[in-house]
């Protein structure tokens, strides 16, 4: 009884355009891999209407018809670019520190992602939220299968359950 009055209930949480806007971050770092591939920008309307897609479906719109090797190398060139470099033009959502200051003193929070774990840091350092509000940071490269598929939702509650199985 005592370990279940001291548990917090967890709620997971979406990263980008729920907490941070990172789209900018996210066009230039696209843009600048495909210049460095020898491939032409795509318009920032274009990307934009992909952001929420896991990682590699989007790499695969843009590069259609392209082989693997090309697409991992796009990737990964993307998000080189993004820790490096455009991770400065993240900005927080309006109130969003408050929110999350207040959250985290009632519950346990996760963070979820289509993007890399290392990606997600990034990102928080960019839009300077504090990494110590999320108990748990789920990421692309965490999982199977990124969102839209459960596997991030089912990871963090199969966590949030070893915390009290002590």
């Amino acid at each position: 009884n005592i370990l279940l009055k001291e548990m917090k209930k967890l709620i997971c949480l979406d990263m980008d355009n729920t907490l941070v806007y990172s789209d900018k971050a996210h066009v230039l770092a696209y843009n600048e891999a495909l210049v460095k591939l020898d491939f032409k920008k795509k318009s920032k309307e274009f990307l934009k209407k992909l952001f929420g897609m896991p990682h590699y479906q989007i790499a695969r719109i843009i590069l259609p018809r392209t082989k693997n090797k090309i697409i991992n190398k796009f990737l990964e060139i993307h998000d080189k670019i993004l820790l490096k470099k455009t991770y400065k033009f993240i900005k927080p959502i309006s109130g969003v520190k408050k929110v999350l200051s207040k959250l985290n003193k009632k519950y346990d929070l996760a963070l979820l992602s289509n993007c890399s774990h290392e990606t997600m840091l990034a990102t928080l350092k960019g839009a300077r939220i504090n990494k110590k509000y999320f108990r748990i940071l789920i990421g692309n490269d965490d999982v199977k299968h990124s969102k839209p598929y459960p596997d991030e939702i089912l990871k963090a509650e199969k966590l949030e359950y070893r915390k009290a199985d002590f």
